[in-house]
């Protein structure tokens, strides 16, 4: 089938009729580049933080002495009350979202008031620790098709902190930010985007030591 060349100015006019509020758009095709909207202002980019995270992951394994397989449980305290089958999942199954982890936290609501102040701000390292002990895997890990999980990604960088002992901010900066030149990204909150519900202003997220699961903002 022949591909049509795209038409800049026809994909701008049908992004903007989306009816997002001042959005920053930037359409890259052989015919040339065009922006609209605060394209050098930072916004939280969410989940897209996972791609990087993955990318830190296949980075780290070529220069720190683990594997993909290894069972993170292994860089975790002894003491802890693991929950079945939790011993088995392994890095690989975290970064592939076959982990049998849920999508969240145990008792975390992403709906109403709960949305508006900051959910996951809470996960500091002794939160995380109680949170793996009350998991209930929803299947064993490895087996069966995919189930997307925030939990999952935010304890694979929690857990590439404890196989390094460095930040996992500092980690993605020094292996890959930095490397490629993405001099707009970072995890604070300077110059960043405001962010609505419907109308309404609402604050940034901040993610604790679960920031490997959304935490980067970043132009566009």
């Amino acid at each position: 089938m022949e591909k049509r060349p795209v038409d800049l100015n026809h994909a701008v006019d049908s992004l903007l009729k989306k009816r997002h509020v001042d959005p920053a758009i930037v359409l890259s095709t052989p015919q040339g580049t065009k922006t609209i909207g605060p394209i050098d202002q930072r916004w939280e980019i969410g989940s897209i933080t996972k791609v990087f995270t993955a990318l830190l992951l296949a980075k780290l394994q070529h220069t720190c002495e683990f594997s993909m397989a290894d069972s993170v449980a292994r860089y975790l305290p002894a003491k802890l009350n693991l929950p079945k089958n939790f011993e088995k999942i392994s890095f690989e199954n975290l970064a592939t979202h076959q982990s049998g982890l849920p999508r969240l936290p145990s008792g975390m609501k992403l709906f109403g008031k709960q949305a508006m102040v900051d959910p996951y701000s809470i996960f500091n390292e002794e939160r995380i620790f109680r949170t793996i002990q009350e998991t209930k895997l929803k299947s064993t890990p490895g087996i069966g098709r995919p189930r997307y999980s925030n939990y999952g990604y935010g304890l694979l960088g929690f857990t590439l902190e404890k196989v390094t002992g460095k930040a996992y901010e500092d980690l993605l900066m020094q292996e890959i930010i930095d490397p490629i030149g993405l001099s707009s990204a970072t995890f604070g909150d300077e110059g960043l985007r405001q962010g609505r519900s419907g109308k309404k202003q609402v604050a940034p997220w901040h993610m604790g030591r679960f920031a490997a699961m959304g935490g980067l903002r970043m132009n566009a």
